[in-house]
């Protein structure tokens, strides 16, 4: 039993290429060409006249204005408390990994 030969274990980079020879991943890559073509399509082989935007029409007496959507406060708040968020864990980077550390050696492996 000393001379046994053990198999070794698949790796992940085995199984994807196992999954490869399968009949999903040519399909997914079927679709991403067909759709990655037609975006060369419409970007080189399309007359520029065709890509156009049509002009929408306004109605009389009505104001046509662009730009930024109306100011929404509950969004601008989300936004600013993940941005402070964001530069605290940069100021504040070594509590951090402390307690990182901490969850790290509560793991039972």
């Amino acid at each position: 039993m000393k001379d046994a030969i053990v198999a070794p274990r698949a790796s992940r980079t085995d199984v994807c290429s196992m999954a490869s020879r399968g009949g999903e991943p040519p399909a997914a890559t079927a679709v991403s060409l067909y759709y990655y073509l037609a975006v060369v399509r419409a970007m080189y082989m399309r007359p520029t006249a065709e890509l156009q935007l049509a002009p929408t029409p306004v109605p009389a007496g009505a104001i046509a204005a662009g730009g930024s959507p109306p100011r929404d406060a509950m969004l601008q708040a989300t936004v600013l408390l993940a941005m402070g968020g964001t530069i605290a864990s940069f100021v504040a980077v070594q509590p951090l990994i402390h307690v990182a550390k901490q969850a790290a050696s509560s793991l039972p492996f």
